[in-house]
């Protein structure tokens, strides 16, 4: 009898200490709590002055940027303080004074108090450009004035902002431009279309892009797989699969040699040649050398960059502006970057 007790007690407590390792085991091999990927926005130092906290953040414009919290969108100011609490569905940008906000499934716009304006009562709403906003009601587009009140009725498929006086619109499967009081300023026959930038506008007719201007005649004739709007003035076109240069006359002024570009803005454009980015000139020359795995166009004087799988900013001289050490970057605007950065849940 004793010898079965003793070895009872032995199983017991073998059984204790394989299900006390088999534990130790299974907490050793529970997987490591995921990482977050987060926003916060730096200075043009390359300092973080808002703590990457948030899930979904905007670029600040006239001084506000709009975040989610808590499945909420509310706009902090530049000191990170919550400005307008979030309580919003969906917060676009300040443009003109209002922003768009989305509230039960309704599209209306606040100041910057917070107080609604013009009251929710669209079914999406876009910002404020060159005094007007596009706004959707019942599947059809038009736009609205600060007041809120109707300045040209809604009946286009679609819209895109105003520009140099111009909205371009779609009715059925064409695109055209119309002015500010709504009249037809360039009928609706193009198969796609950019905005207006310095009096002209890309426009595709079948696959082919040339160039309008502000009456819809065509100056420069298609003739290229794609085409972007004029910066500094010049404009990047895609011809035979490579990415060159036009002036507004439509002559080639930088041979098409690059895989990718992106716009000049103060005499400076990113480009791409095999697997380096750098910048030219506007003579086509070389400014940056090509040492990036990506780069973009400078906004506030600064430009992002991708360097060996992180991404910081570069001054015009080609200098880094504090450490590439994020996930992702984003365009300065207002003098602030949203940038995402990897931080770890706690448990």
């Amino acid at each position: 009898m004793r010898k079965l007790a003793n070895a009872l007690f032995y199983l017991f407590l073998i059984a204790l200490i394989v299900g006390a390792g088999f534990l130790v085991w299974r907490m050793a091999q529970r997987p490591a709590r995921p990482a977050a990927l987060l926003f916060g926005y730096i200075d043009r130092s390359g300092q973080i002055v808002i703590e990457p906290q948030y899930l979904l953040a905007y670029d600040f414009s006239e001084g506000l940027a709009a975040v989610r919290k808590d499945y909420k969108d509310g706009y902090i100011d530049k000191s990170g303080r919550m400005a307008i609490e979030p309580k919003f569905d969906a917060a676009g940008q300040f443009a003109e004074g209002l922003a768009p906000v989305s509230l039960n499934r309704k599209a209306g716009y606040i100041d910057r108090h917070g107080t609604f304006v013009i009251a929710p009562r669209f079914d999406s709403a876009g910002s404020f450009s060159e005094g007007l906003a596009h706004v959707l009601l019942e599947d059809q587009y038009g736009f609205i004035d600060a007041s809120g009140n109707m300045a040209i009725e809604a009946r286009f498929d679609r819209v895109r902002p105003f520009a140099e006086g111009r909205a371009a619109v779609r009715l059925g499967s064409a695109w055209g431009f119309i002015d500010k009081k709504g009249t037809i300023a360039a009928p609706p026959q193009f198969d796609h279309c950019g905005q207006f930038s310095e009096g002209l506008a890309p426009v595709a007719i079948g696959r082919k892009w040339g160039y309008i201007n502000p009456v819809g005649a065509v100056v420069i004739q298609p003739a290229f797989q794609a085409a972007a709007t004029f910066s500094d003035g010049l404009a990047w076109v895609v011809s035979g699969k490579k990415i060159g240069y036009i002036d507004k006359s439509g002559a080639m002024v930088i041979q098409p040699q690059f895989d990718e570009a992106d716009s000049f803005v103060n005499g400076l454009a990113p480009v791409r040649l095999r697997k380096r980015a750098g910048y030219i000139d506007k003579t086509g020359a070389i400014a940056i050398k090509s040492r990036f795995d990506k780069a973009g166009k400078f906004t506030d004087g600064l430009a992002p960059i991708c360097i060996d799988g992180k991404n910081g900013f570069i001054d015009r001289s080609g200098e880094v502006a504090g450490e590439p050490q994020f996930e992702s970057v984003y365009p300065f605007s207002d003098g602030m970057a949203r940038v995402r950065v990897e931080v770890k849940e706690q448990r």
